[in-house]
């Protein structure tokens, strides 16, 4: 079959790191699919921009996996510049039939990291009678309200809530990321029986060369590797650092936090302020690297503000790229799904709490290496069994072979 995926942020894996879809679309090759992946030219995820805005479509394929980049404009943060940027990219999706020269898909799945793009690849679906999927990445506007970043009675808040409802409505399938976003959507008056729980997961061929932590008599690396928002929390990582200079673990601690995001510069003037000298901020790497680096680390800190809807669930990619990393985790996040605890693979803190973490941090230093070592492998075994992408590919594909023939 035919597959158009609508995805503002996707990239492939040496250009940054929301990497689902690519590795999804690997997957789902070997049955024979001819699958294409649409993003933006230009976003915050995308290390190399294809190109000034422009009406210019830029293809680029490797050996598994074709995208379709469309011109988008230049913006910084969350200005009103990136929601021009996302209205663009949804009106250039609608668009896209008109200027290309190959046939329509049997199914068109829009992906909400923004619901715009959703309703763009609805838009499609419902002028050229395609199947229409709808992936649920993010509980919009759900997300926006419990995060205080607009207020339920926003007129924002009022179209994005009846945008939503309507696309769960058009849509044949509904792939949510979230394993209890189901409770959240049939609340709204959707028949639970089209919706199906797709979390992320992890390209273990990338991890198939990593080696165990070592011994070292004298420090232990500290790292968080992800994205530096405001979702993150990172303050309670940099406070955390502060508790340990002050009541040091058994031994030395380092901290490093790698990657990009609108909190980096305030975190940056925190660790000036409070004159730390065992953390270090890092410039982001691409999903390639990220096995190599993180090899880097003794113990891993996965961090989440304490918001309402993550009663719903979590899927983040960076997580388990730490399962697939055999490294003990210390997980401070109180959502409704805990994966290292799941696993055996870390201690679980309260989040927002740097005296609790700096806690678990002492507790793992204490361990001997042998048993921080066996919490690395629970964790590996972990996702090898729920969330490589081999197994959701195949999933992915029993899901649309559903669609296409019922």
């Amino acid at each position: 079959m035919k597959i158009w995926i609508i995805n503002h942020y996707a990239t492939p894996p040496e250009q940054g790191t929301s990497t689902r879809h690519y590795a999804l679309v690997k997957e789902l090759e070997k049955y024979n699919h001819e699958i294409t992946v649409i993003a933006a030219s230009v976003h915050h995820l995308l290390k190399n921009k294809h190109n000034k805005y422009s009406q210019e479509l830029k293809a680029w394929q490797d050996s598994a996996v074709k995208f379709i980049f469309l011109s988008t404009p230049e913006y910084q943060d969350n200005s009103i510049e990136r929601l021009w940027n996302m209205l663009c990219f949804a009106w250039q999706v609608i668009q896209l039939p008109r200027r290309i020269d190959y046939e329509l898909p049997d199914i068109i799945i829009g992906s909400s990291v923004h619901p715009f793009a959703v309703w763009a690849a609805e838009r499609i679906a419902a002028k050229y009678k395609l199947n229409f999927c709808f992936e649920v990445r993010d509980l919009w506007p759900q997300t926006l309200i419990d995060m205080k970043v607009i207020s339920k009675y926003h007129p924002l808040t009022i179209i994005l809530s009846k945008l939503e409802v309507y696309l769960y409505k058009k849509a044949s399938l509904i792939i949510t990321l979230l394993p209890y976003a189901h409770e959240y959507i049939s609340k709204l008056g959707i028949s639970a029986s089209k919706i199906e729980y797709l979390p992320n997961g992890v390209d273990l061929d990338l991890f198939k060369d990593i080696s165990p932590p070592q011994d070292s008599k004298e420090h232990l690396t500290i790292m968080y590797l992800g994205a530096h928002g405001p979702a993150n929390g990172l303050d309670t990582l940099v406070e955390a650092a502060a508790e340990l200079e002050e009541n040091q673990a058994s031994k030395q601690v380092y901290w490093r936090l790698i990657g990009e995001g609108p909190e980096k510069e305030h975190l940056k003037v925190k660790i000036e302020n409070l004159g730390l000298q065992s953390i270090k901020l890092e410039n982001s790497v691409s999903k390639l690297k990220v096995p190599q680096v993180i090899q880097e680390a003794d113990i891993l800190v996965f961090h989440l503000l304490n918001v309402e809807v993550f009663q719903y669930g979590i899927s983040p990619n960076k997580l388990f790229d730490y399962l697939a990393s055999q490294r003990p985790i210390v997980f401070g996040c109180a959502a409704r799904n805990n994966p290292v605890a799941e696993a055996g693979a870390g201690i679980t803190v309260s989040p927002e709490d740097p005296k609790a973490m700096a806690e678990a941090i002492r507790q793992l230093a204490e361990l001997p290496l042998s048993q921080r070592i066996e919490m690395g492998k629970r964790g590996r075994d972990y996702v090898e069994q729920n969330h490589s992408y081999r197994y959701l590919g195949a999933r992915l594909n029993s899901l649309l072979e559903k669609v296409l023939w019922c």
